[in-house]
């Protein structure tokens, strides 16, 4: 993998890596909540979850992936990454 591949492949971890801190602190915002928010707390959290995890496979294969390869992984986890952000803005304050 070029330079700006294992660039990017930090990247992508570090951002994983704060979507996991911020999955925490809506899992203790939601702990701090009342019942009717928790509720929405955790439908969100939950989707955030899968879609982490889903992030997560995506760096995976990242990180075993042809040079070749590369630049169509690379496009998927951008929109991966845009959904993420997507939803984690619309989660309940």
């Amino acid at each position: 993998m070029s330079d700006r591949g294992r660039s990017y492949e930090e990247a992508f971890d570090a951002q994983l890596q704060e979507w996991c801190a911020q999955i925490a602190l809506l899992q203790v915002k939601a702990g701090n909540a009342g019942a009717g928010a928790r509720i929405e707390y955790h439908a969100v959290i939950d989707a955030l979850q899968e879609k982490q995890t889903a992030a997560g496979k995506m760096l995976s294969e990242l990180k075993t992936t042809a040079a070749q390869a590369w630049d169509d992984l690379k496009k998927q986890a951008l929109k991966m990454s845009g959904l993420i952000c997507n939803s984690s803005s619309t989660g309940t304050r």
